[in-house]
């Protein structure tokens, strides 16, 4: 006989998510909008580390857990979610949400859209390559 145990709590895509992300547009609300955002690149690392940038200059920093999960409201998106955790160096709040459960959405292989996990009303963060 032959068993084969798989955890359904983490999985590993770091190949898609990780590089460089510069984003391009921060929307949602009760009224959706667009929100001003307060830096200009996201880098993820294949070690789930990830540091924002403003230009060329660290505004913060930390480690990033991957999990994989059903979605309450968007069914059609993958299966997993991210949380961003606070890291040094950790100089302004970033205008992307810490210590918060993200669904990630790719479109194409070259977006990357985060958005509020099981809030309707939510902000969606978007990302290029």
């Amino acid at each position: 006989m032959l068993f084969a145990f798989v955890s359904c709590e983490k999985y590993d895509f770091n190949r898609d998510i990780s590089g460089n992300w510069n984003i391009f547009k921060v929307s949602g609300g009760f009224f959706p909008y667009e929100v001003p955002y307060n830096f200009t690149r996201l880098r993820i690392g294949s070690n789930e580390t990830w540091v924002i940038f403003s230009n060329d200059t660290i505004k913060a920093s930390g480690t990033l857990s991957v999990y994989r999960s059903k979605h309450a409201y968007k069914p059609a998106l993958e299966d997993f979610y991210v949380r961003f955790h606070r890291g040094e160096p950790f100089y302004s709040e970033p205008t992307l949400p810490m210590e918060t459960d993200l669904d990630v959405e790719f479109q194409n292989s070259d977006t990357l859209i985060f958005s509020m996990r099981n809030v309707a009303d939510g902000f969606q963060y978007y990302f290029a390559k």
